[in-house]
């Protein structure tokens, strides 16, 4: 099999069992190695793999990781599946990315940004809402589907499809303008297919998500009407930062985020006991000069 056949007969693979931008991500990926190595790809070694890695990167230590989980994804599902008698990608070792500290937005500064949405953009509005008020990740919300979503009254929620493909419910009863949008947007659009759909003008387009290039092009398009430099995961952010800082068990933090490992988790309680350290700090110079 050669390297191109590969990568299509892993994509159709995944069709249904990950998020459609996930699956977007890995053709990107992966077309560009596939271009890169087209042929046997049996005949590929952890060799080339290093060779091809050691220019995919583009001077990005995230890139490099992402690139090189997708060649880790592909490769073993195709030594799992036997189309490959080995996986020349167990050997890679892993590509060091710094560690980032979360970094939320103030609520006025999101407030600001939502009010820059026109209410004729429904979708939109609902689209960021939901991002603020459950800190889902945008390839989860881009995934809803309404068969996910239930909105009976107290017992409101929907299920997406987090990271690696996992199934996770998502509650809505503590939402309530979500909640006020989503039903409004029901009343207006389509009850089928994808809750955010793509543009209804284009060809065939309700059937299929909205793409997150669109949803990146909206939100640089409201960030800038509103004033405020932003990006569109920083809601996920200030949304966990906001349940640490209330007092909230991480552990129940942890299942609101879907986040697999506490550790991750515990990220956003260093980020309120840096702002703790910086406060004290603020108070004692302010003592002092007194």
């Amino acid at each position: 099999m050669q390297t191109p056949e590969l990568v299509e007969a892993f994509l159709a693979a995944l069709q249904g069992r990950r998020a459609a931008n996930t699956i977007a991500a890995y053709r990107s990926d992966l077309w560009r190695f596939a271009l890169a190595c087209p042929g046997p790809a049996a005949a590929i070694t952890t060799t080339d793999l290093i060779a091809y890695l050691s220019t995919a990167g583009g001077g990005s230590p995230s890139t490099l990781a992402r690139r090189q989980a997708s060649l880790r994804a592909l490769f073993a599902w195709a030594f799992r599946m036997e189309h490959l008698p080995a996986d020349p990608a167990a050997r890679l070792e892993g590509v060091a990315v710094p560690e980032r500290l979360p970094r939320p937005l103030s609520a006025a500064a999101i407030e600001q940004i939502l009010r820059a949405i026109p209410a004729a953009k429904l979708r939109d509005r609902l689209f960021f809402t939901l991002l603020r008020d459950t800190g889902v990740r945008v390839s989860e919300a881009l995934s809803v589907r309404w068969e996910d979503v239930d909105l009976r009254e107290g017992d409101e929620q929907l299920r997406v499809l987090g990271k690696g493909g996992r199934e996770r419910t998502v509650l809505l009863h503590a939402a309530p303008d979500t909640l006020r949008l989503l039903h409004r947007y029901r009343r207006v659009g389509p009850t089928s297919g994808y809750v955010f759909h793509g543009d209804p003008r284009r060809r065939g387009s309700t059937a299929a998500p909205l793409d997150y290039k669109s949803v990146h092009y909206a939100w640089r398009r409201y960030c800038a009407r509103a004033g405020v430099h932003a990006t569109i995961h920083q809601l996920r952010h200030s949304f966990v930062t906001e349940l640490v800082r209330g007092g909230m068990r991480l552990t129940t933090v942890q299942r609101l985020a879907g986040h697999r490992r506490l550790e991750t988790t515990r990220a956003y309680a260093a980020v309120s006991d840096a702002e703790v350290k910086r406060e004290l700090s603020d108070f004692r110079r302010r003592q002092t000069h007194q």
